[in-house]
């Protein structure tokens, strides 16, 4: 599967810029379109007498600096890249109306930043990232912005290995089909890691009934977390992706795994924003929550709806 178009917004800081050369890097390996969009937040009203009343002249003002703004933009990428890029200012309430946008235009991907300044008013977890990350029906990936280097457009940053953190539930695997498209078009490699404290369930874990040829297997619950990883692996490898597996025994899920990936030279993480059954509560405000805020290389997030 390759990519149909990818969506990245912008509030006009340096900052919000760090997603641009992952967004470029992506679609040229995909051949499709970016998309860039910033968000009209009209000026605060003022007080005139007894009533609040807005600055049409301010805001006037501030949507043509934002329009100028996406044009050079628009301008810049063009002569940095052969991929289409396109630009739009919208109204609205920022999240949203980036949601709406990524349907309009049919991304398939967000790339943005996880903080950053103007209009946004920090760009940060909790937040427009925050809210994006659990709401859009598309994965997301956040990159870590560096505030005193100006973004280099001309750089092409590739994703060659990614950590997928597992913890037996069905839940939890729906991000890997979001993680293989990511770094399939690169060979990227795989790494899929159970963290075995952090699992909520240890009888379920323990009595999972996995049939190998030898036989059944034995009920430790560590032998079932490694028969668990590799029969996904397994299916992964099925499908022509270079994939190992590590179980982790001790620690919190999110520390767990940020030292593993710091020890492995920090490569891409894949992570669902929740899963009920499995590691505790995966969503923000907890395990994807810290990893986002603790990672320094790129976060793939995706809230994998439940079937109903």
């Amino acid at each position: 599967m390759m990519y149909s178009s990818i969506l990245v917004p912008l509030d006009g800081s340096p900052a919000s810029e760090h997603a641009l050369p992952w967004a470029l890097s992506i679609a040229g390996q995909n051949g499709c379109p970016v998309h860039l969009l910033r968000v009209h937040v009209p000026p605060a009203p003022v007080m005139v007498g007894s009533e609040l009343a807005s600055d049409i002249v301010l805001d006037k003002a501030v949507r043509d600096s934002e329009i100028k703004y996406l044009e050079e933009m628009c301008s810049r990428l063009k002569a940095a890249t052969t991929v289409p890029v396109r630009g739009v200012l919208l109204e609205g309430m920022v999240s949203e109306a980036i949601q709406d946008h990524a349907r309009t235009v049919k991304a398939d991907l967000i790339v943005m930043t996880t903080h950053g300044r103007g209009a946004f008013a920090r760009f940060w977890l909790g937040s427009v990232a925050d809210s994006v990350a659990r709401h859009a029906s598309v994965p997301t990936l956040l990159i870590r912005p560096h505030d005193e280097i100006p973004a280099d457009l001309a750089f092409r940053p590739f994703v060659h290995k990614i950590i997928i953190p597992l913890d037996g539930s069905e839940l939890a695997e729906r991000i890997i089909a979001p993680a293989t498209k990511l770094g399939r078009s690169v060979g990227a490699e795989y790494t899929l890691v159970l963290v075995l404290d952090a699992v909520e369930d240890i009888e379920k874990l323990a009595q999972m009934k996995i049939k190998e040829p030898g036989g059944w297997f034995p009920e430790a619950t560590e032998d079932k977390a490694r028969i668990y990883l590799e029969k996904v692996a397994h299916k992964m490898r099925g499908d022509s992706l270079k994939v190992d597996v590590h179980l982790i025994r001790h620690g919190s899920a999110a520390a767990a795994l940020l030292e593993f990936a710091h020890s492995h030279g920090n490569p891409a993480i894949a992570v669902a924003t929740h899963g009920r059954s499995g590691i505790k509560r995966m969503f923000f405000g907890s395990v994807a929550d810290k990893i986002v805020r603790g990672a320094t290389a790129p976060v793939l997030v995706f809230h994998p709806f439940e079937k109903s």
